[in-house]
């Protein structure tokens, strides 16, 4: 069934599904990530020091977690929560820059490159939605 915008309803139901998972998951590996650094459970969060030494929060977690924001402001019409999510994706980003510091060559700031992708994405989906107010 399509809606009155032309949009199949089922498609994006699903994709509005998909994008909210990847933010919760993504935010539950954040979560885990911080207890962990910050030893709040001290010894019982341990067994998760493997985990992260192999899916890098600096990069491929920030990564994940600019992509689910990006979904997310493309199929949900929730501005607050997409200023939060915008706001702990800029703050993420930021935390990473900590993998500046074993830098030796400029070349090595292109782990930085997808997240101006994102966050171009991201800009794109608030023109496109401010656009559209606009003009109904």
């Amino acid at each position: 069934m399509k809606t009155m915008t032309g949009k199949n309803q089922g498609t994006e139901m699903v994709w509005k599904a998909v994008s909210g998972i990847c933010v919760f998951a993504a935010m539950l590996y954040f979560i885990g990530f911080y207890l962990w650094v910050m030893d709040i459970f001290e010894e019982q969060t341990q067994w998760l020091k493997s985990f992260y030494v192999n899916v890098n929060p600096y990069t491929f977690g920030a990564y994940f977690f600019g992509v689910s924001v990006l979904l997310f402001c493309a199929f949900y019409r929730n501005w607050v929560l997409k200023v939060i999510l915008c706001i702990l994706y800029i703050l993420i980003v930021l935390f990473s820059l900590v993998a500046v510091m074993g830098m030796e060559s400029a070349a090595d700031l292109l782990i930085y490159a997808p997240h101006l992708l994102i966050i171009g994405g991201i800009v794109y989906t608030f023109w496109k939605t401010l656009r559209k107010k606009s003009f109904e």
